[in-house]
């Protein structure tokens, strides 16, 4: 489900409990039942999840073999200008 039908879910949900009419802000509605915003609620989430995942032991040892790959050079061959000009 894409993140913008959740809202709009959540938004209509919102509507029902709180009673309100389809003018009505959706801050507003938030304030009124005490709901978050959704993306508060998804970057409080990320960062539950980023606080567990740094207390794996180990767990940036994975992280250490992409940023190993990442500075790891590629090997190239001589164009075909650079080839004739020497």
């Amino acid at each position: 489900m894409s993140l913008f039908l959740w809202k709009k879910s959540k938004n209509q949900s919102l509507r029902i409990v709180a009673g309100a009419v389809k003018s009505t802000p959706i801050d507003a509605m938030l304030m009124l039942t005490g709901d978050k915003p959704l993306r508060t609620v998804i970057q409080e989430k990320a960062l539950i999840l980023w606080e567990k995942i740094i207390r794996v032991p180990g767990c940036f040892s994975l992280w250490n073999e992409v940023k190993q790959d990442l500075i790891r050079n590629l090997k190239t061959q001589m164009g075909f200008l650079k080839e004739s000009s020497s």
